[in-house]
This record gives C-alpha cells, sequence and structure tokens, in this order.
C-alpha cells in the first residue's frame, strides 16, 4: 500500500524537487525535505495499522473469544520501525530522479 502510495505521486515529486533546485534549494535540502515527507508517511502507514490491527484484535478477543487482550506493543513496534525504514528507502530511491532531472525536462507541459 505504501509502495503505490510512493510510486504514485513520483512524478510530482520529480517536478516539486526540480522547481526546488530552480528556486536554489541545495541537493541536501532537497533530500531532507524527501526524507522527512517520506518518514511521515511511513509512521503514519504505521500507526493507522497499529492501531487498527489492536482494536481488531481487542474486539475478537473480547465479544467472540471471552478473552483477555494483551497487545504485543514491542513486536508491533519492531514492525512498525522496519515499515518506517522501507517507506523512507522507496521514496529516497524513487526520489533519486529529482537529482538527475534538468529544470527544463521536468517543468515542460505534458
Amino acid at each position: 500500500m505504501l509502495f503505490s502510495a510512493v510510486s504514485a505521486t513520483r512524478r510530482e515529486r520529480v517536478r516539486e524537487g526540480v522547481l526546488l533546485k530552480t528556486l536554489g534549494a541545495t541537493r541536501r535540502q532537497i533530500s531532507r525535505i524527501l526524507f522527512s515527507e517520506y518518514a511521515l508517511l511511513g509512521l503514519l502507514g504505521s500507526l493507522a495499522g497499529m492501531v487498527l490491527s489492536f482494536g481488531g484484535a481487542w474486539l475478537l478477543l473480547r465479544y467472540v473469544f471471552e478473552r483477555p487482550f494483551s497487545p504485543a506493543v514491542a513486536e508491533a513496534g519492531g514492525i512498525a520501525a522496519l515499515l518506517v525504514t522501507l517507506t523512507v528507502s522507496i521514496g529516497l530511491l524513487a526520489g533519486r530522479d529529482v537529482f538527475r532531472e534538468t529544470p527544463m525536462a521536468a517543468l515542460r507541459i505534458e
């Protein structure tokens, strides 16, 4: 799901990055912008997944199996950290085109 969200907005990221380069942004500034954007996307996706999975498990255990619920927070946190890392990695790999694209080619109307 996150991979499709990252790849769906790839072209817009390239255009934004090229525009920022044209306006004087450095490679480091653009990299930090991309990193923070994808880290936030991964974090929000992870948190949403954790809330939904814990909520569903609690409902299932409470009302169907009539058992107490004890969440596996450490394991879920590890999975969330892995997901954030994966999202940032995929996002930065997809964002490499920002540094290769020339302003003229990226800003040309299609």
